[in-house]
């Protein structure tokens, strides 16, 4: 199942967070690929406020942030495959509800746990294509 979304602005990519987060409750694990600024955080704002939480950092500097059951993760700087056994994502990972920005890092390591993936690409300065792809399907 592949799905396609144009978004226009912020708060549309923000409710579609919402909508994902409601659609896929049964899946724990969302990697979110795609280039620096082009949503993805804003994203799983939105997938995280469906759930009622509002305030969201982005983790890039601490690998992992928690929120009552939501675990946001950013791989950017992760380099080697030590570095993802050592940032607590594998204790997660299929266990508790994951987002995963820079999720193409941890591909190698899902290992048939069922996954969301969610490709963002810039189309122009204001709109955003995003696929969502449910894995396996």
């Amino acid at each position: 199942m592949k799905n396609k979304f144009l978004t226009s602005s912020e708060e549309e990519t923000h409710l579609l967070g919402y909508y994902i987060a409601c659609r896929f409750k049964g899946i724990k694990t969302f990697l979110l690929v795609g280039d620096l600024g082009v949503g993805k955080t804003v994203f799983v704002r939105g997938f995280c406020s469906f759930y009622g939480i509002e305030y969201i950092r982005s983790p890039s500097f601490l690998v992992i942030n928690r929120y009552n059951g939501i675990n946001h993760a950013d791989l950017y700087r992760v380099e080697s495959w030590e570095d993802i056994y050592t940032s607590g994502i594998m204790e997660i990972l299929g266990r508790e509800i994951l987002l995963v920005e820079w999720g193409e890092k941890l591909l190698p390591f899902i290992n048939g746990i069922p996954y969301i993936l969610i490709r963002f690409q810039f189309i122009n300065e204001n709109t955003r294509e995003i696929t969502v792809d449910r894995v396996p399907s």
